[in-house]
């Protein structure tokens, strides 16, 4: 089949005219490759390799698309060429090109997420391992990654974190907020042996003042519906539930 048309289009690709009215997109890569400036000639056997090696190119090039906003993990690359359509043999060449270029690294993705992760956030080192182990990490490589977050690290960040919900306390008992700052420092991927260090360690607001407020407000919302003994009973039956336990307000 004779080329009829070279029409140049954008991002370093060419509309190929043949003859019969056939089109063909192609990289700029394979028209020098195949030589078609010169020789003007598609061969049947010639235009299903240059399809071919086209979609190859087509992958290689979404690829490096797709790295641009950041790094991506291995496993993420291959699941995003798979959503867009490429084969395995394909997508298998492009993540081979692009390690071999340095574009793809797991070794250093688990690094650079780690050190992004200690400075932009307040997770901690097990939460971050099971963001790593979703982007298809190794095991080993997340272990190497979190080295830097140290128990001394995870210590710093947990007592801030601490003093920041012990400030911002409202209405809560020591007990109660003692039990909440547990639970979220756990979710947020905290060793629960150093959380636990931390809390006995630190020294928590005399709670008093909220144990009258929250008095109060729950005898204001209950005397509407109970009186006299019956209201106290009622009204120390919440605060027990809130965590204030003894007779004192």
């Amino acid at each position: 089949m004779k080329i009829e048309v070279f029409q140049k289009l954008k991002n370093g690709k060419y509309k190929l005219k043949l003859e019969d009215g056939i089109e063909m997109i192609v990289y700029e890569d394979l028209i020098l490759k195949y030589d078609l400036l010169f020789h003007k000639t598609v061969t049947e056997e010639l235009y299903k390799q240059i399809q071919d090696d086209n979609q190859k190119q087509e992958s290689y090039y979404m690829a490096l698309k797709y790295l641009k906003p950041r790094r991506r993990s291995k496993q993420e690359m291959i699941a995003y060429l798979t959503k867009q359509g490429f084969m395995r043999d394909m997508i298998e060449e492009s993540i081979q090109k692009l390690e071999q270029q340095g574009y793809i690294n797991d070794r250093d993705y688990a690094s650079a997420y780690v050190q992004e992760q200690l400075l932009v956030s307040s997770k901690g080192p097990n939460k971050i391992r099971g963001e790593l182990e979703k982007k298809g990490i190794d095991d080993r490589v997340i272990s190497d990654a979190l080295l830097v977050f140290s128990d001394k690290l995870q210590k710093e960040k947990v007592a801030k974190r601490i003093q920041k919900q012990i400030k911002g306390n409202r209405s809560k008992s020591n007990h109660v907020l003692k039990q909440k700052i547990l639970q979220d420092c756990i979710a947020q991927g905290y060793e629960k042996e150093i959380i636990l260090q931390e809390l006995n360690d630190v020294k928590l607001q005399d709670d008093r003042a909220i144990k009258q407020k929250e008095y109060e407000k729950l005898y204001q919302k209950l005397q509407k519906k109970y009186q006299g003994k019956e209201l106290e009973y009622k009204i120390r039956q919440k605060m027990y539930q809130k965590g204030f336990y003894d007779d004192e307000r």
